[in-house]
């Protein structure tokens, strides 16, 4: 029975315990073999001993698929532009180059990867426009093969969010050698087929050691930046392992969102302050060793780059670009069981179908769906309200100042209502002032204000006073949206901070109308009724 289940792996390596099971049972059943009929688990512990030992028997299939559409021996060329090439190992044999993916061992790692040339030439003509700063984006991801081996798609973004793949890979490691890999044939294959050497002025990673040696190893030229989202979420899980209170968490963020959008020419003044207030709290507490973590892991170590100012207005501050591009890829590779071959299959058609999507590289900063979609969401909950403005900042479309002008004296009472929070009042006071250049966005929520600008330009003409320009400073005062719940809303604030506006991280209570009040109250009576009729 083992040299039939040899003969038939040797065959076909991606066999299944059932399969190999139902052959063994018609053979039997038509007495080619002598019983009895072995178990399940029998059948399935002989395939796993004989993977073991054959474990380049599934790269084999990958090497002879690909072999045909080798990078080293056809190249990329433009009368095809969207045939696949792929990136492997290559050895001559018998005057050809023919690949060498590797079994997967330490000694033989399994490397592949695939591209055409139209993505390739689009990413040169960004990164050969004087006015566009290319981002690359680095990251892996898994449940693609069965090996568990990580899967790797590097890419760009533009101004609107949107990323363009580059190349797809697959590693049976993520090591820094693995990653290198990866970007050495990208290297090689712009270089060859267009004569421009891949030099993006920066390169996105999360705190991966890997994917920073190698980004610094191989693009020596590029700034290589810090996911900021990941630089927050680190930050808050340590927080909370180390059981820092919400109120010392809250502070935290404060600082560490004020160091990400503070003017370059400021920063070093604001970090000396931030590191001196750090190291003035109690010492051995909770707090004090959470400023010691920060300091080294984000801001004196070599994750340090994830400020605003390092990159032109409009560039992502996040690898979340490529992390909603998994989401694509993984419609058609989300197969944790699959074979290498099938992996590779995914990939093409992901690749295939990105090409077939013809989106644009958007160089003007534009709102994505995205984005107008959260606004959607959180704007009926006043989760944008702007307490502190900069005084030059957003220009207000012509519609909105004859729609202020028409308020009449309602636009008088809300100034004087907001007086003490719109800059250059003149009751306001002077330690709480600050340049323009120092506010913070998170504390003075700006996006919220320029997408109140943008709803109250699509809702002038029905008569919605979403916002109204202020007459005595250029800023814009948040108005009234609610139909039902009259006069100006309530500011949030809490003890001015030498810098940015004073909006509090902790959630506050909002007015809500009659009617929101009564659907709260039903359903409360709803939910208790509900509980009554359990017990």
């Amino acid at each position: 029975m083992k040299v039939v289940l040899e003969d038939q792996l040797e065959r076909h390596p991606s066999l299944t315990p059932l399969q190999l099971l139902s052959t063994l049972s018609y053979k039997i059943a038509n007495t080619e073999l002598r019983g009895p009929e072995p178990s399940y688990n029998q059948v399935e512990y002989f395939l796993r001993v004989w993977r073991d030992n054959h474990p380049g028997a599934d790269t084999h299939q990958v090497s002879s698929a690909i072999d045909p559409s080798l990078y080293d021996e056809v190249g990329i060329h433009e009368r095809s532009p969207r045939a696949v090439v792929y990136f492997s190992e290559a050895v001559r044999d018998e005057g050809r180059w023919v690949s060498r993916v590797g079994v997967g061992t330490e000694d033989d790692p399994y490397r592949i990867g695939l591209t055409c040339y139209q993505l390739l030439y689009d990413y040169v003509q960004v990164q050969t426009n004087p006015d566009v700063a290319v981002i690359v984006h680095i990251d892996s991801t898994f449940n693609t093969v069965k090996q568990k081996y990580p899967a790797f798609v590097i890419g760009y973004s533009d101004r609107c969010g949107q990323f363009f793949p580059l190349g797809y890979f697959c590693t049976s490691k993520r090591k820094n050698a693995d990653v290198g890999w990866c970007l050495r044939h990208l290297q090689r294959a712009i270089l060859d087929t267009f004569h421009v050497h891949f030099q993006p002025e920066f390169v996105m990673t999360d705190a991966d050691k890997a994917q920073y040696k190698a980004s610094r190893n191989e693009l020596p030229s590029s700034r290589v930046l810090m996911c900021w989202y990941h630089v927050t979420a680190n930050v808050y899980k340590q927080a909370r392992s180390r059981s820092v209170s919400l109120e010392e968490t809250d502070k935290f963020f404060e600082d560490l969102y004020d160091l990400h959008y503070v003017p370059e020419d400021e920063f070093e003044d604001l970090k000396t302050k931030i590191l001196a207030r750090w190291a003035a709290l109690p010492a051995g507490s909770a707090a004090f060793k959470m400023g010691c973590y920060v300091k080294k892991s984000w801001i004196d170590g070599k994750f340090c780059d994830w400020q605003a100012f390092l990159t032109s207005k409009g560039c992502v501050a996040t690898n979340n670009p490529l992390e909603q591009y998994h989401k694509t890829y993984k419609i058609v590779s989300n197969k944790p069981k699959a074979i290498p071959l099938q992996m590779l299959e995914g990939m093409n058609a992901s690749l295939q179908a990105f090409i077939a999507t013809n989106r644009g590289f958007q160089t003007a900063v534009e709102a994505s769906a995205r984005l107008l979609k959260a606004y959607a969401l959180l704007k009926p909950h006043h989760c944008l309200l702007p307490v502190r403005l900069p005084s030059m900042v957003l220009a207000v479309p012509a519609h909105a100042h004859r729609m202020a002008d028409d308020t009449g004296d309602a636009q008088g009472q809300d100034q004087a209502d907001n007086a003490e929070l719109t800059p250059n009042s003149g009751n306001q006071d002077p330690a709480v002032t600050s340049p323009p250049s120092t506010l913070s966005p998170f504390r003075s929520i700006g996006t919220g204000t320029l997408l109140e600008a943008m709803d109250a330009s699509t809702t002038s003409e029905s008569g919605d006073n979403g916002i109204a320009a202020s007459g005595n400073s250029g800023g814009l005062v948040a108005g009234n949206n609610d139909g039902e719940d009259g006069g100006p809303r309530q500011a949030v604030t809490h003890e001015p901070r030498a810098i940015g506006s004073s909006v509090s991280l902790v959630p506050q209570p909002v007015r809500r109308s009659s009617r929101q009040r009564r659907q709260t109250q039903r359903a409360r009576e709803s939910s208790a009724q509900s509980k009554r009729h359990r017990r």
